[in-house]
């Protein structure tokens, strides 16, 4: 009820306010205001008269089902323990001659000389790998 009085009450202060304006001067003037206004109108009357989302009722309560927790696997089959090569690296220094050279990037003859560097190294190791089940 209040929603159709306040609508009257719109549609007729817009007939009143905009009546004399229309009918003032040449008809063709004044016809994109008279659109726009209907269209606005049209508007405002589709927000008021549709019902409000709070009027509609809750939604029901979800329930969920209780989680079903699978069983532990039991293992399927034994893989033997065996001995398998693995390969183990170290690291080991090695003194090297670095002969004589002109370095051109600084301008400097460098002399003759030893050097230490590290050298990657390593070797074959036979491992016991424990036996085991599979799933």
């Amino acid at each position: 009820m209040r929603k159709l009085l306040i609508v009257t009450v719109i549609v007729a202060v817009l007939g009143v306010v905009l009546a004399p304006q229309a009918m003032a001067g040449p008809r063709e003037r004044y016809l994109w205001q008279g659109v726009a206004i209907g269209i606005g109108g049209a508007i405002l009357l589709d927000h008021l008269l549709r019902p409000s989302p709070a009027v509609a009722s809750p939604a029901p309560p979800v329930a969920y089902p209780p989680q079903v927790v699978p069983p532990p696997l039991a293992p399927s089959r034994w893989i033997p323990g065996r001995y398998e090569g693995r390969w183990v690296p170290t690291t080991r220094t090695e003194t090297i001659w670095v002969p004589a050279y002109y370095d051109y990037a600084r301008g400097v003859y460098v002399q003759g000389h030893y050097e230490t560097r590290v050298v990657p190294d390593g070797y074959w190791a036979r491992v016991w790998i424990e036996g085991r089940w599979e799933y």
